[in-house]
């Protein structure tokens, strides 16, 4: 599908990801108008050494001062830190009316990044909603299976950030805000309140991304391991009805794993999935929601259809900017004026998200998170607790010291807040370093004029 970007003269993309304030509206965070927006795009490639080869022979002007080095180079830059993502800014369009931002990522890397959530970079990103467009030369047939899971996992995350009672609205603002703590942009050049701007001019289709995913987020596959590792944790599985074996605790890892029954263990291995009692409540009902998902996400589908011509300004997360027409019919059984009330209801504090407040179902959804995040939030917890249990007022005091062992945990709302905060600091410091290099002091200053621009607008 044709976009309002020369993409026939770049070498082959596989998939072409816009994301940002230039393709979705955020309330109050706009560019401004034509001349002003900044068009933002990832484009996945398969080579990046060959592509940067064939795109600095074909538009090196896009490139700044490294384009000097050869087109591996290049390809390794790309791959520095953690991100593995390189991005030529400030590329004019239309004879220098508009200009557009776009970032080179590796299939291999967006895969990584998207699994393990490595640094947050590309799958922060797609947190919020977006257009996709893939190649059909080259089409990557298990994209949207790929940004499901990265979804699923945001949901998951996000729940453990907040306890059992949580509002939608709340769900979504933390959603959108996973990759927002920790950033050291945050507060300089960008502007306050964006994650709650997002939110609100993009619920609709936030609300068609994530609605469905509420039921399958809370619903744990059949292999999920669940273990309370300290004496504080009195119900395990062994309350249930599956088997449960007491474990060796001298035996290797080795012997462990021989040693466990098939279909149960010990740590809670169920033989079906583990269902967590999810139920959300509030003036709108399921019917509604359902409705209100389809109507986003045919919003979604026709925001796609429209972005090519659709030059004038972003994309409103709204009906009848987009050219859709609803009426109280069987297609959707609402009109436009009823997708506005139940998507304010739905937003509002009054529509919450209830889950079990049992132990395993925190350390279930833990369990599910991407690799990265699993591993500096056990790394956080267990130097916490180690400080805690040697802190000299626990070990002169038993009750203290008791205490000590059980927490934090790793899936302590602190815990996963501090992790996903290091993870994206990480990453976004590397991130800004290789972008001052890469763009050259020239466009650097007049892309953080620009942004410095919109933050105090």
């Amino acid at each position: 599908m044709p976009l309002p970007f020369p993409f026939e003269q770049f070498p082959p993309i596989r998939a072409v990801i816009g994301y940002g304030s230039a393709v979705f509206d955020q309330h109050g965070l706009q560019d401004g108008g034509l001349s002003n927006r900044l068009l933002d795009f990832l484009f996945v490639v398969k080579d990046p050494e060959a592509w940067h080869r064939d795109n600095v022979a074909s538009n090196g002007g896009d490139y700044s001062f490294i384009s000097r080095f050869r087109s591996d180079r290049v390809a390794q830059f790309q791959r520095l830190g953690v991100s593995k993502v390189y991005f030529n800014t400030m590329v004019p369009l239309d004879d220098g009316r508009q200009y557009c931002k776009y970032g080179v990522v590796s299939e291999e890397d967006l895969r990584e990044d998207i699994d393990t959530w490595s640094s947050l970079y590309v799958a922060g990103r797609l947190h919020k909603p977006f257009l996709c467009f893939s190649s059909s030369e080259q089409p990557m047939d298990d994209l949207e299976g790929l940004f499901e899971r990265n979804r699923l996992a945001a949901v998951r995350a996000a729940l453990l950030l907040h306890g059992p009672e949580v509002s939608v609205g709340q769900l979504l603002q933390a959603i959108c805000g996973l990759s927002y703590g920790g950033d050291i942009r945050v507060g300089i050049a960008e502007k306050p309140g964006k994650v709650k701007g997002i939110v609100s001019a993009q619920g609709l289709e936030l609300l068609s991304l994530y609605l469905p995913l509420l039921r399958s987020a809370l619903v744990l596959p059949p292999d999920t391991h669940i273990s309370h590792p300290h004496p504080h944790h009195q119900h395990t599985m062994a309350d249930t009805p599956h088997q449960h074996t007491e474990a060796d605790p001298h035996a290797t890892e080795e012997e462990t794993e021989r040693s466990v029954p098939e279909g149960g263990e010990g740590g809670g291995k169920p033989k079906e999935p583990l269902d967590l009692q999810l139920r959300v409540e509030g003036p709108v009902g399921r019917d509604a929601m359902d409705k209100v998902a389809e109507v986003g996400r045919q919003v979604m589908k026709r925001r796609r259809e429209v972005f090519p011509q659709d030059m004038k300004g972003p994309g409103r997360a709204g009906v009848s900017e987009v050219g859709l027409v609803l009426e109280d019919d069987a297609s959707t059984g609402v009109t436009e004026d009823e997708v506005g009330e139940i998507v304010r209801s739905l937003l509002s504090d009054q529509q919450t998200i209830h889950r079990s407040s049992e132990p395993e179902v925190d350390e279930g959804l833990f369990i599910n998170l991407p690799e990265t995040l699993r591993f500096r939030a056990n790394g956080i917890s267990a130097s916490r607790r180690f400080n805690r249990i040697f802190n000299p007022f626990s070990l002169l005091d038993k009750r203290n010291y008791l205490r000590s062992l059980g927490s934090p945990l790793p899936w302590e709302a602190e815990v996963v807040s501090d992790s996903l905060r290091w993870i994206v600091r990480r990453s976004s410091m590397q991130q800004s370093a290789k972008a001052a290099l890469s763009a050259g002091l020239a466009r650097f200053v007049m892309y953080g004029v620009r942004k410095m621009r919109r933050r105090l607008s």
